[in-house]
């Protein structure tokens, strides 16, 4: 997801550039990150890289962005960090993105292009919304939920915290998709889905498999 960050920053700064403005970025922060060169390609210049925050210098003074589009459990372990360090989170809401007026969008949250967000709907810190997904109206998204390409959020969904929505899935009005919670691409959810619970779109199911506390899964290290 950080690629894909840094081309929607580049959008965002030639807009703001039209108006005396603009945005950069200062570093990539990660102890195990292997794309920093690929990334100051997109952006057309050099980064810093931080493996802890006694690097960052000003650290209060920047604002962070979590661009992690695979692991909610990760997801949300690194929005609590900055949250308990008092930092402040950074916002992407690319200028292809529909937000509507009474829409409201916390901080941390990164908006594709071609989104849409529709009226009252609300979307939780920290929280991914790729290419071309709808969030219905009056909606509430939970923090650091992962929504990948094309998903389709109809009105009045309720998400709890961490949720991971695969490519193309498609949720009916007035669901409750509980916190820790994935579909896998291409489902189709018209019932509930309970906490920590792996929708499989092919038997119409679901299985516990993830920690309702902590996202991991149930397995890992089985």
């Amino acid at each position: 997801m950080a690629l894909e960050a840094a081309a929607y920053i580049n959008d965002i700064d030639f807009q703001l550039n039209a108006v005396g403005g603009g945005v950069t970025v200062s570093g990539v922060f990660s102890t195990k990150f292997s794309r920093k060169h690929d990334i100051e390609n997109v952006l057309g210049y050099e980064l810093s890289q931080y493996d802890g925050f006694d690097m960052i210098e000003d650290v209060k003074n920047k604002k962070y962005l979590i661009c992690i589009g695979s692991s909610v459990a990760v997801h949300s372990y690194l929005t609590g960090v900055i949250r308990s360090k008092k930092l402040s989170l950074y916002s992407i809401i690319h200028p292809t993105a529909y937000v509507a007026k009474t829409a409201k969008i916390a901080d941390g949250v990164i908006l594709a292009p071609q989104t849409f967000v529709g009226p009252y709907a609300k979307i939780g810190s920290g929280t991914i919304v790729n290419v071309g997904s709808t969030i219905g109206h009056d909606c509430m998204i939970g923090e650091a939920c992962i929504i990948s390409p094309n998903v389709n959020i109809n009105g009045s969904v309720e998400v709890g915290v961490g949720a991971f929505f695969g490519s193309k899935t498609s949720v009916d009005p007035g669901v409750i998709i509980g916190k820790f919670s994935k579909m896998v691409s291409g489902s189709s959810v018209r019932a509930d889905l309970k906490p920590g619970h792996l929708f499989i779109s092919d038997t119409k199911k679901s299985v516990k498999m993830f920690n309702t506390e902590s996202g991991k899964s149930l397995f890992a290290g089985r």
